[in-house]
């Protein structure tokens, strides 16, 4: 990390980090193999598996700051590059029994997935912070591009002879991202304050699987709003309301088309295809003091992807993959409250009370989902003596949907 002042106005600066790691890890699954509408295990599968990885991240920003004049108005250029890199080896095995443990002959299943996965982004943002009379104006640009790529190969035999597969695939992911945003905060009066912002963005993506000699592209453009007002009538009460539409990305591993097997009945496979999520959300805060807050909220999310397990009746295997799969609308309240009327004592509790409606979009999930919970939890801290403080805390979350 590193500063310099070039002039009294004038100040740039850089920093790097950067990381490793090599976690190994060993894995044991047992699978319960049963009749349709019986309890009563017919066979089982047991394996198990072995993964080393290696992996590294790196990220470097440099930045300079102008300042315009004494008010606060000034030009901001920061540049950024990120990169990372994983690789991960899997070697799997599997035997099935019967339901009085018995080997089946013939049934050792071995595979084997090797996995090398590199990303590099870089993105540049221009934000200027101006003031025209009363009214504060941020606005600017940012661009992004990224580039992933997936190296990728999976085996499978059975008895150490029968060779099942053998699949390589080499998969290259790149996005770009261009925006421009404005916004603009004024103080109506001694009381009242808005906000109001507007980012522009455009994003191409473009997949290419060698192995499956397909390209796939998506482009798409969208605007994000924002809004916020508060009222202040006196130094105990304050009321504001805000609104915000923000973009959920998919990951890049959950774009790969490639299969990969967990075992011998299951195997997880990326979707190209996949579209981002969009979330407007709606919020109406009240706070008095420093000790009480009540929020009112709605959400709501359309085109979510979710992570699907489908069978195939016939060859009795599992497919994990993603899905834009549903829509979702959320409303609740949430209360903060902080007791300190006792000198050795405060506690901070907290209470949540939401409906939540899941609309499925797809075939192989169950019936939509729809209901009431809530969460409640509180954190005291107890001071013991002059240099000793204990705490004690309690939380309770109902039963509730999450995704899918």
């Amino acid at each position: 990390l590193a500063d310099y002042d070039i002039s009294s106005r004038w100040n740039t600066g850089a920093q790097v980090f950067y990381s490793n790691s090599t976690p190994h890890t060993v894995d044991n699954s047992v699978t319960n193999i049963t009749p349709a509408g019986n309890s009563v295990i017919d066979s089982m599968m047991l394996g198990n598996g072995r993964s080393t990885r290696y992996g590294y991240n790196l990220s470097v920003n440099a930045n300079t700051t102008y300042k315009l004049d004494s008010n606060g108005a000034r030009i901001v250029l920061d540049f950024d590059y990120y990169s990372s890199k994983r690789d991960n080896n899997r070697t799997f095995t599997s035997n099935s029994y019967d339901s009085a443990y018995h080997l089946y002959k013939g049934s050792n299943w071995y595979s084997s997935n090797l996995g090398q996965y590199s990303f590099d982004n870089y993105a540049v943002n221009l934000d200027i912070d101006s003031r025209i009379g009363s009214l504060d104006i941020n606005y600017g640009a940012r661009y992004l591009t990224s580039r992933s790529v997936s190296i990728l190969s999976s085996y499978a035999s059975l008895n150490d002879t029968n060779i099942l597969f053998r699949n390589n695939d080499r998969f290259v992911f790149t996005e770009s991202t261009g925006a421009v945003f404005a916004s603009a905060d004024k103080r109506l009066t001694e009381k009242i304050e808005f906000q109001l912002g507007l980012r522009v963005e455009l994003t191409r993506t473009k997949g290419v699987s060698n192995t499956l000699n397909e390209t796939y592209r998506n482009n798409y453009y969208n605007l994000f709003p924002t809004f916020y007002i508060s009222y202040k009538p006196d130094d105990n009460n304050v009321l504001s309301f805000n609104y915000t539409r923000r973009i959920e990305r998919p990951s890049y591993q959950s774009l790969n088309p490639f299969e990969r097997y967990i075992n011998r009945n299951y195997y997880s496979v990326g979707n190209p295809f996949l579209l981002p999520s969009f979330v407007n959300n709606l919020e109406l805060n009240y706070n008095y003091k420093d000790f009480l807050g009540i929020s009112c909220y709605s959400s709501f999310s359309a085109n979510v992807a979710a992570q699907i397990a489908i069978p195939n009746a016939i060859t009795k295997v599992v497919v994990d993959t993603m899905l834009n799969s549903y829509n979702a609308v959320s409303t609740g309240i949430n209360i903060f409250y902080i007791f300190k009327k006792i000198k050795w004592l405060e506690s901070v509790s907290q209470l949540t009370v939401f409906y939540q409606d899941i609309d499925h979009k797809s075939a192989y999930l169950p019936q939509d989902e729809k209901g009431i919970a809530f969460s409640f939890n509180m954190d005291n801290t107890i001071k013991v003596c002059q240099h000793l403080y204990a705490q004690a805390g309690i939380w309770y979350a109902a039963p509730q949907y999450m995704g899918i």
